[in-house]
């Protein structure tokens, strides 16, 4: 996507202000001649002489006026612009009365309107340009937006192909194996098998609880964020091999506030940082803690394992890029550090609740 080009104050627009101001100097100049008569005689002590009209002269000083004053009024910022503009003045009366045409007043009434106008154009070419910034930002965005939209739908798809994965090699197989141990006991009603077939039972309605919990947790359904998120530690630490230690330290008012769809996305930023200790980190000992501080919920996991690769951070990988997506999507943020003493890596997921607030008055 190309960047959208600057609407700047085309130059005809420009030349056709500039012949009007002149031409309104020129009608001007015969109401402002007593007044510049009167300046010449009582400040100046120049004989009315000095005020005369030569129209060859008249022209070029209108033009020495106004195209100066205009373009000092497109281009100079406020204090510069004043200077300016008086330098002008006062240039163009000294020449004037060494040609024996000074008008003051009329001098004055020209380069003022002229960079007046100037001024005018500045603002508009600057409204102009904040118009177009903002509106290239927001197609940006709407851009960022839609990549984001298509990479978490092709996440999904990964997750249900996942999952369509895990109940065929899991949950089917045990299920045929489990029918295989049904028919046999039909025929056979040898007792022996009872054993097996209660245990392999037990087996396929642990997995089958398994998907679910990964669908949607229960027990961040019946039990709330805190309780969901120890038993997501305990159970990654059973999985990973290492020791978890869960602190609460958060308001339960602030947790009140989120809804479902908040907790559930936080809920899974803190599975898949547990999924990548498992995966990769090697650890033995991982603290995670819930605080509130300043209005904002933060979850704060550390591990002693083998620490993260900086250069992976500069340029992060499709699925840190997809944790920070999934951030987003509740105005949340997450970062990755070095843990206690440099070691292992330290993951922070931060939710400012004063961000929901605002978003639920724009919603409403």
């Amino acid at each position: 996507m190309t960047r959208l080009t600057m609407q700047k104050t085309p130059i005809w627009i420009l030349i056709a202000t500039s012949i009007l101001i002149g031409a309104l100097g020129l009608a001007l100049r015969g109401l402002l001649l007593p007044a510049d008569r009167a300046v010449l005689a009582l400040f100046l002590k120049i004989p009315d002489a000095y005020t005369g009209s030569n129209t060859p002269l008249t022209f070029i000083f209108l033009f020495l006026q106004i195209v100066p004053a205009v373009l000092i009024g497109l281009h100079l910022s406020k204090i510069p612009r004043f200077f300016a503009l008086l330098q002008l003045f006062t240039g163009i009366t000294l020449a004037q009365c060494a040609a024996s045409a000074c008008r003051p007043f009329s001098t004055l009434l020209v380069v003022a309107l002229a960079g007046a106008t100037g001024y005018f154009y500045r603002r508009e070419n600057l409204r102009i340009e904040r118009f177009e910034a903002q509106r290239y930002e927001l197609l940006l965005r709407n851009k960022e937006l839609q990549e984001t939209r298509m990479q978490m739908v092709h996440q999904d798809e990964v997750e249900r192909r996942l999952l369509a994965a895990d109940l065929q090699d899991q949950v089917l197989s045990d299920l045929k194996t489990l029918a295989g141990k049904f028919e046999s006991y039909a025929q056979s009603r040898d007792t022996a098998l009872v054993p097996g077939i209660q245990s392999l039972l037990q087996q396929s309605m642990g997995e089958i609880r398994e998907v679910m919990d990964s669908l949607c947790p229960s027990a961040l359904e019946h039990l709330g964020l805190p309780a969901a998120l120890e038993d997501c530690c305990r159970r990654a630490g059973e999985r990973g091999e290492f020791k978890v230690r869960f602190k609460n330290n958060a308001d339960e008012e602030l947790i009140d506030r989120l809804d479902m769809v908040e907790k559930s996305l936080l809920y899974r930023l803190v599975q898949e940082s547990l999924t990548n200790i498992c995966k990769h980190a090697g650890a033995k000992v991982v603290r995670a803690a819930l605080e509130s501080s300043n209005g904002a919920l933060e979850i704060k996991i550390t591990d002693d394992g083998k620490g993260i690769d900086q250069d992976k951070l500069r340029s992060p990988s499709r699925g840190l890029r997809l944790m920070r997506q999934r951030a987003d999507l509740i105005g949340a943020t997450i970062a990755w550090q070095s843990g206690d003493d440099g070691k292992g890596t330290a993951v922070t997921i931060r939710l400012s609740l004063a961000n929901l607030d605002g978003n639920e008055s724009t919603d409403s």
